[in-house]
């Protein structure tokens, strides 16, 4: 009889009484852990991340697909297509440095695993509400802090005996048991016979306790939350909404179309008004709201995008609770439509406030995170309009976590860190420097440029030369410093490889 975990239900179907699990399927998934473990360990043991994010990903998958295949567990379309994001999404961590994207890749890595773990057999996640997806991400999540504990209680260990191993592995356990203090007292014995075997053993038993700790506490930290994921990805049942229970209530055509056309009209007032700045210029923003432009940017710009995210699990909320009947009728699809394209102009607006913002004060990452984030709520309201009228609505939420994955992935191809340094470069050349107290020191837009990330950094070496010697010397200290982990394999990325390369030619062409 085989040991493989009973195959994952798809999406809809009942969830499968609660199983046992076979003693040597828990003893090969403790082994597969600690064999993570150990490697989270090793590569995880970095100045920073890099090279190490995708190896370790890449092990997690490989192992997983491994034991699916032994336990003759299917990988259901929608869980190779997670798998193969998460590793997509870990490969930017080898591809690009700045802390944006390091925050951002992150996140996504997380949330790709998560569900992976979710929904790694079976299909149906692709007809999934938003609710299942939420649903099915709190689960990927908790499995990997809760997971060692259902295998610990689903084996039964009690029963564990002779036969669920080699015969040899009881009588070597004794063995050792045995020998240990008989070798603790012949060792006392010897190296007080002994000094230089004293020392010679001293020496091969010195160790860091500290040191040693924190290595243990790292191998079992990586090894629990393997031992999780792979319980959630390949045994555990899944969580799903039943859909036997009474229904949801449903809201008429009436009601939604009354909180839809109110909202509409908010907005349609609000881009009335807005249009007296788009045509007026800089003389109508100060004499409409006695604010300056760098002012008016500031004031509004975060405003305009937290209102846009807003309207979109209001509008998915809404389309949930209608009537199915009536959520294609001409009425709810054309009000959608309406706040979409209202939306879509308030974002416009929040985008020339944005470029106000930069040309006053300059770009940040900050500032870039919020305008990508801008980017994928406005791209997720067009998705949901298309969604909408071609009647496909039940496969939004998972084209919405794709087109996030999408989102990340082109954030990474646009560099952010070389968007900042070309537009805050030719600023901080044009003062480089400070004085205080008769020295001169690097300017904090100077400075600020070894902070972005590597892609930064390649784009300013060029210009130290051209930079006083006290500022050049402080400046290709900061550089050194920033670039200090390249030197590291495991941490290994292609952005500070290539900055550290133009960094040494050019200190070389100096000399």
């Amino acid at each position: 009889m085989s040991d493989a975990p009973p195959t994952q239900p798809p999406l809809a179907a009942v969830p499968l009484p609660r199983p046992r699990l076979p003693v040597r399927t828990a003893m090969l998934l403790l082994f597969a852990a600690l064999v993570l473990g150990v490697g989270g360990r090793f590569l995880f043991d970095a100045p920073t991340l890099g090279l190490n994010v995708l190896a370790w990903c890449g092990a997690l998958v490989l192992v997983a697909l491994l034991l699916a295949r032994a336990w003759r567990a299917t990988v259901g379309l929608e869980g190779r297509v997670l798998l193969g994001s998460g590793l997509l999404l870990a490969a930017m961590f080898a591809w690009r440095d700045s802390p944006l994207l390091t925050f951002v890749n992150f996140l996504a890595v997380v949330t790709a695993f998560a569900l992976a773990a979710s929904h790694l057999r079976g299909e149906g996640l692709r007809g999934a509400s938003v609710a299942q997806h939420t649903l099915s991400l709190v689960r990927g999540h908790l499995m990997g802090l809760t997971g060692p504990f259902s295998v610990a209680f689903l084996a039964p260990w009690k029963a564990m005996g002779r036969r669920s191993f080699h015969p040899s592995v009881a009588p070597l356990a004794r063995g050792l048991v045995i020998a240990s203090p008989i070798l603790s007292v012949f060792a006392l014995l010897l190296t007080s016979a002994d000094a230089a075997f004293a020392r010679l053993f001293g020496e091969a038993l010195r160790f860091d306790v500290t040191a040693l700790a924190a290595s243990t506490f790292a191998v079992l930290s990586w090894t629990w939350l393997a031992l999780g994921w792979l319980y959630g990805a390949l045994i555990a049942e899944p969580w799903t909404i039943s859909a036997g229970g009474a229904s949801a209530p449903k809201l008429g055509l009436t009601e939604v179309a009354v909180v839809l056309g109110s909202v509409a009209s908010l907005f349609g007032a609000f881009i009335g008004v807005q249009a007296a700045y788009f045509f007026g210029g800089t003389s109508q923003i100060t004499a409409l709201t006695g604010l300056t432009y760098a002012e008016y940017a500031r004031k509004g710009f975060f405003e305009l995008v937290t209102v846009a995210a807003l309207v979109l699990p209001m509008l998915v909320g809404l389309a949930g609770l209608v009537r199915d009947h009536e959520r294609r009728s001409v009425v709810f699809r054309g009000l959608c439509v309406t706040i979409a394209v209202l939306v879509g102009v308030m974002l416009l607006s929040a985008t020339t406030r944005m470029r106000l913002y930069v040309d006053a004060y300059g770009l940040t990452l900050d500032r870039l995170l919020a305008t990508t984030f801008m980017t994928w709520v406005a791209l997720t309201l067009v998705l949901f309009v298309v969604t909408l009228l071609t009647d496909t609505l039940r496969r939004f939420a998972f084209l919405a976590v794709l087109l996030g994955f999408a989102t990340t992935i082109a954030l990474n191809a646009a560099n952010p860190a070389a968007l900042v340094a070309n537009v805050n470069l030719p600023r901080a050349l044009r003062t480089p420097s400070v004085t205080v107290n008769g020295r001169s020191f690097a300017s904090p837009d100077l400075v600020h440029l070894t902070t972005v990330g590597a892609d930064a950094i390649r784009a300013l070496v060029p210009h130290l030369a051209a930079l006083a010697p006290t500022v050049r010397a402080e400046m290709q200290g900061r550089v050194e410093a920033a670039l200090g982990a390249t030197r590291d394999p495991r941490a290994w990325n292609w952005s500070r490889w290539a900055a550290k390369v133009a960094f040494e030619r050019t200190s070389r062409g100096r000399e």
